[in-house]
């Protein structure tokens, strides 16, 4: 899932052309950032993890096509 934003036509656009990874599937939705994380490296050694659900947090199971169940239980991988 992705939010209709820079970062998410970015994050799908590296992953189809640099990767090779299939996104015909990919869901973008409207109004929504695309989720986030930072990674926080503390002066004690120990890092922190900041996140930002976005889209990744907006979505709904019932929202998915049965096209879309389907080619998600026939993945070799999933990424989420």
């Amino acid at each position: 899932l992705d939010g209709q934003d820079e970062a998410g036509e970015s994050i799908l656009n590296e992953l189809k052309h640099v990767c090779n990874v299939n996104v015909d599937h990919a869901v973008k939705l409207k109004g929504v950032s695309t989720g986030t994380a930072w990674i926080f490296l503390l002066p004690d050694g120990h890092n922190s993890i900041v996140i930002f659900g976005g889209a990744n947090a907006d979505w709904k199971n019932e929202e998915l096509s049965e096209d879309f169940k389907q080619e998600i239980q026939s993945a070799q991988i999933l990424l989420l």
